[in-house]
């Protein structure tokens, strides 16, 4: 095991993007996705619970201003975050989240392994009107990488999908990570290392293996808050954009349990609006 992570590491990094943090809490297996955005078309957005069709409850991105929203690209930015699939949870950050529910629904049982799933939804191409959603985002200048995870009875996975240094026309590097879940440690990835920087500048994108962080909570609820807070604005010289709050928002998921997905979510806009914001 590396080095731990914590709620306090969180807290020190300017802009992390979006993030997935999977682990276990009291014996229950959870997935914790965040949304934070710099550009106003990244942030007009929120999370509500829809009726998914034969996919049932899922967790989606909407938007909070469609007109704002259309300045940037809506697909790029609306998708289902977290849909629940057989025991399990599938969770990421784009359309690619709708090609692990495929993967892990049509797995036969005794095939059914988080770190396979991934592979086999992501491991070649597939295209969404031109964009291929199982590779990076094509927004340069920073091609957003792609993160993606799955979690199922004590095990888990994550995955990412960036663009090697140079051109557009390099090459898509795709990383698989397979491990056990113990309670109290999660597994935390984010499309980037958490450096902001500044004006035409290229965000870094995540380097290296997941990282092992203690799980901030005993339960959904508190690791949902926990993890908004520290997402909050950094003060002090050494930010790029002290005092600015690019939070979206957080959702916490436990695994599928009699086809509902119990989670705990914050939206900013939601405190925004009772705070008279």
């Amino acid at each position: 095991m590396t080095e731990l992570k914590d709620i306090g590491w969180l807290a020190k990094q300017e802009y992390l993007g979006r993030g997935i943090l999977i682990g276990r809490c009291d014996g229950g297996e959870f997935a914790a996705y965040f949304v934070t955005g710099r550009s106003p078309s990244s942030r007009a957005r929120r999370f509500e619970v829809v009726s998914d069709g034969i996919r049932g409850m899922a967790i989606k991105t909407a938007p909070t201003d469609p007109e704002t929203l259309r300045k940037g690209n809506p697909a790029l930015l609306i998708y289902s975050a977290v849909l629940g699939v057989r025991d399990g949870l599938v969770v990421s950050n784009g359309l690619q989240t709708e090609l692990l529910w495929g993967e892990a629904a049509n797995a036969l049982s005794h095939v059914f392994s988080p770190v396979r799933n991934l592979m086999g939804a992501l491991g070649g191409s597939y295209e969404v009107s031109g964009v291929d959603i199982a590779s990076f985002e094509p927004d340069a200048p920073n091609f957003t990488p792609r993160i993606s995870g799955i979690v199922n009875k004590g095990a888990g996975a994550l995955a990412i999908s960036k663009k090697l240094p140079g051109g557009f026309d390099n090459p898509c590097q795709k990383q698989f990570f397979g491990f056990p879940l113990e309670d109290g440690i999660g597994k935390f990835i984010s499309t980037y290392t958490g450096r902001n920087v500044g004006k035409g500048e290229v965000l870094p994108s995540f380097e290296g293996e997941p990282l092992d962080f203690v799980v901030p909570g005993r339960s959904l609820r508190e690791t949902a808050e926990f993890i908004y807070e520290a997402l909050g604005p950094k003060q002090g010289g050494q930010y790029v954009s002290p005092g600015d709050d690019f939070r979206v928002g957080v959702v916490v998921a436990s695994r599928l349990d009699r086809g509902n997905i119990p989670y705990f979510m914050i939206n900013r806009c939601d405190l925004d609006k009772k705070n008279g914001n």
